[in-house]
């Protein structure tokens, strides 16, 4: 995984989502900048494929719950 995230990619500003959650996440294997590197890579096969991104069945129920 890449070392550093675009810090203006698809005009987010990503310090500001850095920033909402000082703390780091419940994840001892990927920390916040990874998570941004993460969510700018699946931004971006997205936009490149112009479908909606497929969420897992655990994802979706969740989403459908909350809903």
């Amino acid at each position: 995984m890449e070392d550093h995230y675009e810090h203006s990619k698809f005009d987010i500003k990503w310090e500001d989502y850095q920033t909402m959650f000082p703390a780091e996440g419940k994840s001892k294997i990927v920390n916040r900048m990874g998570e941004i590197i993460m969510i700018q890579s699946l931004l971006e096969e997205v936009l490149k494929k112009k479908q909606p991104l497929i969420l897992d069945t655990f994802w979706k129920n969740l989403v459908s719950e909350k809903q």
